[in-house]
């Protein structure tokens, strides 16, 4: 099982889609979490220009300590297809070139070809939360000017995270990053071929699952 699990590193690491989509994710993140702030300080402002009372808030950055982990968590929960994409592509190359025969071949049964697969998404997913954590770390660090009373920070702190601790935030964002990645993977076994299986959960996780909320929503308040 470590020897899987060390094969399947290695692949990833020294994989070109893997650093290729890495790079923009992180860019994107960087850039999102950039802009988010810019817009919250433009709609502080406007509301300040039309007489509102704001002052505390003109000076509360959003991405400080402890409010950085939702929404850190948030914007890479948003940005979730580009480690799907990466963990499709990871199994799916492998169908259309035949690799998944060769390691049949030297040795590995089928469970053990599955259960590499799964050590693929797991990695990813770690990999990725691990990421975001160290950028959330650094965001806030930058973000912490302590020009708000603690007070009024504890006081913002309880009202938005109630009784739970704020890194569960990211701890969710892990287990949302596993289970869609997962479903790709799941993809991948079902269509095999590369652009059929990110077509497939691309349509699906963009277009067909939105279909399927709205359905339920209004279901659920038809049964209301």
């Amino acid at each position: 099982m470590k020897r899987i699990f060390e094969i399947e590193l290695i692949k990833l690491r020294h994989g070109k889609t893997t650093k290729v989509i890495a790079i923009i994710y992180a860019a994107i993140t960087i850039l999102s979490l950039i802009i988010l702030t810019y817009l919250y300080k433009s709609s502080v402002d406007m509301y300040q220009t039309y007489g509102g009372e704001a002052e505390n808030l003109s000076n509360f950055p959003p991405l400080s300590f402890p409010f950085v982990w939702l929404i850190g968590s948030v914007v890479s929960s948003i940005l979730i297809i580009f480690p799907a994409i990466l963990a499709v592509l990871n199994a799916s190359n492998e169908f259309s070139s035949k690799i998944h025969r060769q390691h049949i071949i030297d040795g590995l049964s089928k469970d053990e070809y599955i259960l590499s697969k799964f050590f693929s998404v797991l990695i990813i997913s770690l990999s990725f939360t691990i990421y975001t954590a160290f950028l959330c770390i650094i965001m806030g660090l930058v973000h912490n000017t302590g020009a708000i009373p603690q007070e009024i920070l504890d006081a913002m702190s309880n009202h938005v995270f109630r009784d739970t601790h704020p890194l569960i935030w990211l701890f969710g964002y892990f287990l949302y990053t596993l289970s869609i990645l997962s479903f790709g993977l799941l993809i991948s076994f079902i269509f095999k071929k590369t652009g059929r299986s990110i077509f497939a959960f691309v349509g699906y996780y963009l277009v067909l699952e939105w279909i399927i909320i709205a359905f339920l929503v209004k279901w659920k308040l038809f049964l209301a």
